[in-house]
């Protein structure tokens, strides 16, 4: 399998990935090995790269969606549906200090985003505001993005429906991502 990724995905994505999926640590989670665990989140990563190449994410905002990638689960106390736990990642992550010191604009971006990426879309949008976000229509788009990322390792459950994907890039990728499983 990690020869047929090398060949699929960019060498600077890849290299990329390989970085900071090291810094994964299954301790984070609440059942390491479970639906949420660690591999739930490499997958999550490798995704999200891929498409913050393929939609031309520039480095700042890629910077701001590894950073959620990497802690959007880490609040969760189980497995089952849990609107909250976007919430409870995020407070786990300031408490724990594993957020990088980036200005407030960038932290609010990861709030919104880690916080808001488990509860409807619609309820999200409303929700922008709040976050003292200056330009809500990067920060929805970015949402969007992880979303997909998030969404596409729905067949860990045999649960992705690429209707249910919002952008064109990720309803692209919903073979690789049965595949990466």
């Amino acid at each position: 399998m990690r020869d047929v990724l090398v060949e699929l995905v960019p060498a600077r994505v890849w290299d990329r990935f390989q970085k900071k999926q090291a810094e994964i640590v299954p301790g984070w989670f609440f059942r390491p090995y479970g639906i949420h665990g660690h591999a739930h989140t490499k997958r999550v990563l490798l995704l999200l790269l891929i498409l913050a190449d393929i939609v031309g994410l520039d480095e700042p905002d890629t910077i701001i969606l590894e950073t959620v990638a990497l802690y959007h689960d880490i609040g969760r106390d189980h497995d089952g549906v849990d609107p909250g736990h976007g919430g409870l990642s995020y407070a786990k992550a300031v408490k724990d200090r594993l957020l990088p010191g980036t200005g407030p604009q960038d932290q609010a971006l990861v709030r919104f985003i880690m916080e808001n990426h488990c509860v409807d879309d619609a309820k999200a949008s409303r929700r922008v505001a709040r976050y003292g976000i200056k330009d809500k229509a990067k920060a929805l788009r970015l949402f969007n993005i992880f979303k997909d990322a998030d969404g596409l390792d729905r067949v860990r459950i045999n649960d992705l429906d690429v209707n249910q994907l919002r952008t064109a890039a990720a309803k692209g990728l919903a073979g690789l991502a049965q595949e990466l499983l």
